[in-house]
């Protein structure tokens, strides 16, 4: 089997793929991912993206065609790496319908720092740097699962001497858990999070996963008719073996019951049982 091809029998055990892409804190990071499989809506049969569809045609001279569909699901994330004793476990999906208010308030903070509104909010007296108030905040919610994302302009000690003291911005996820920002590590969030094409991200982690070899997790129409009504009247199987162990992969029948209740597909499956 080719490098770029996956046995299909392990193709179907991956769940997701993600990559960390930007460190906020030493345990906070923003993280990109992209899941490979859903459950129905009891939760008990699993389908991966990439399934084929078989079908009868009279069309160029070919008795059947096939289509490949794909469904998966992408999101980033802000979460903490690992839990310390007292804080919260957060994680914070943020999706396509999201990133436009998250580019949004990422703006608002930025401008406390460039734009002429906010020109006194920081100001330097006897030597050390001060804030003036009232000072801004800026709340990113309705964020899935209720969550929300705070900002606050602050001043960070850097702890190098009295005076070694630069603006700065907490970022808070909960009453109990937040992170301090000096601008360069906000700017690099902020420019990740301007500059990000969420399906093109998607597509370029499920080309490094690769793809199950052509054939794999296919459903077959045996009529025209059972096409146009959208029926499956067939398992769906790995028709592909692996020649190693001349092994072939049946799926749950039940899920394709279930996926049009009495229809000609539910019945033709029940007359193989």
């Amino acid at each position: 089997m080719p490098s770029s091809l996956i046995d299909p029998l392990a193709y179907a055990a991956y769940e997701k793929i993600t990559d960390d892409l930007y460190w906020l804190s030493s345990n906070f990071l923003l993280r990109f991912n992209v899941v490979l499989a859903h459950y129905d809506r009891d939760g008990e049969n699993r389908s991966i993206f990439h399934k084929e569809f078989k079908y009868p045609t009279e069309k160029s001279g070919n008795k059947f065609l096939k289509t490949i569909r794909r469904s998966f699901d992408y999101y980033l994330s802000l979460e903490t790496y690992f839990r310390r004793n007292g804080e919260d476990r957060i994680f914070i999906p943020i999706k396509v319908q999201d990133i436009i208010s998250v580019r949004i308030g990422l703006q608002a903070v930025f401008d406390w720092f460039n734009d002429k509104q906010y020109e006194g909010l920081y100001v330097t007296k006897n030597g050390r740097l001060m804030m003036t108030s009232p000072t801004p905040s800026y709340i990113i919610s309705q964020l899935p699962g209720g969550s929300y994302i705070e900002f606050k302009p602050i001043i960070i000690d850097r702890q190098t001497g009295m005076d070694d003291k630069e603006p700065g911005i907490f970022m808070g996820m909960s009453d109990s858990f937040g992170i301090r920002l000096t601008l360069n590590r906000f700017m690099g969030f902020k420019y990740i999070i301007d500059s990000i094409n969420m399906y093109e991200s998607a597509q370029l982690m499920l080309n490094y996963l690769g793809r199950p070899e052509f054939g794999s997790f296919q459903y077959s129409f045996t009529t025209e008719e059972d096409r146009n009504e959208g029926s499956i009247t067939a398992w769906e199987r790995v028709d592909k073996q692996d020649n190693n162990s001349n092994r072939q992969v049946y799926h749950n029948v039940n899920s394709m019951k279930r996926l049009l209740p009495g229809s000609k597909a539910a019945k033709s499956i029940e007359s193989l049982e």
